[in-house]
């Protein structure tokens, strides 16, 4: 399952609001509130930043996952990729696993990780390869060894987004680095990501992530971890 995972993780709330942005990557979570029953989910496909409010010293352990992660039991459902799953509430969920986090949330991550080779389906050799190929793309969707409408219906099968979803998602994480680890004129990066100019970007970032590239600049310091994590493009990615 080395192509599955991504990274782990793991973290306890301050009680700020958790801000996500979309990575492209579905995460399998552990959810541990203050004198509560574990809670384990399955995120959906984010398309756009969001905040998430949880009391003050919630833990978390997470996995986060490939793109092209699909659970058994979404076969020939690509669209239930983008939805978010409460599998202590799901028929297929085990009761052993939960169990075994109750009594051991220390050993949550290994206990996650259990999970992901029950669950989880290796991902495909046409995801690996449209994933290789985008990642060193000059801003167009890459040209493979099959027609666009195969590679479309394949890619949205496996993934449950498009490839037009996966090219903006990349460029737009790509010029979130490149504004916050570098001087680079905003117009400059706007160009080389293949927008048509500054404010295409700004109404890309603005969607994506929730803010201005020139808000991303000069909060740049609050954000560096936000665009360094391991994600759908990273090259600390273990797909392949």
């Amino acid at each position: 399952m080395k192509n599955i995972i991504v990274t782990d993780w793991s973290t306890c709330s301050t009680g700020d609001p958790l801000t996500v942005w979309p990575d492209g990557c579905r995460d399998l979570i552990v959810c541990i509130e203050p004198m509560q029953h574990p809670k384990i989910f399955l995120t959906g496909l984010d398309t756009t930043a969001y905040c998430v409010k949880v009391p003050t010293n919630t833990f978390f352990s997470g996995i986060r996952l490939a793109p092209g992660s699909v659970a058994v039991w979404e076969k020939g459902e690509p669209t239930s990729c983008r939805n978010l799953l409460e599998l202590h509430q799901h028929r297929l969920f085990s009761t052993s696993l939960f169990q075994k986090i109750s009594k051991y949330p220390e050993q949550a991550s290994d206990l996650l990780v259990e999970a992901v080779e029950e669950w989880f389906k290796p991902i495909n050799s046409i995801t690996k390869e449209f994933f290789d190929a985008i990642n060193h793309s000059d801003g167009q969707i890459p040209l493979l060894t099959r027609s666009s409408r195969t590679l479309r219906r394949n890619i949205r099968s496996a993934t449950g987004a498009s490839p037009q979803f996966w090219l903006g998602l990349r460029w737009v994480r790509k010029s979130a680095y490149d504004i916050v680890f570098s001087d680079t004129p905003l117009v400059d990066i706007a160009l080389s990501a293949g927008y048509s100019d500054q404010a295409h970007l700004t109404r890309e970032m603005r969607r994506w992530l929730g803010l201005t590239p020139a808000a991303l600049r000069r909060e740049a310091e609050k954000y560096k971890h936000m665009v360094t994590l391991p994600n759908a493009f990273s090259t600390l990615s273990v797909m392949g």
